[in-house]
């Protein structure tokens, strides 16, 4: 994942988060986190053997359970 870069003072935010990144986000533990990318849960596409889930998928799955939509 590319790392984040100082562009005239604003940091950019990435388009795709690593596996270690989205459960550091959500608090969750590598094991939860792999099985919601299994399950379909939290979308994602896997490279080789690595997972990048866009930012998107994780706002959509916040919002998801936080309006209490659990698929």
């Amino acid at each position: 994942m590319p790392r984040r870069k100082q562009d005239s003072g604003r940091e950019l935010v990435p388009l795709v988060y690593t596996v270690q990144e989205v459960l550091a986000s959500l608090n969750l533990s590598r094991n939860s986190v792999l099985k919601l990318l299994k399950n379909g849960e939290l979308s994602s596409q896997k490279f080789g053997r690595k997972w990048l889930v866009p930012r998107e998928a994780v706002q959509t799955f916040l919002h998801r359970h936080a309006e209490g939509q659990d698929e």
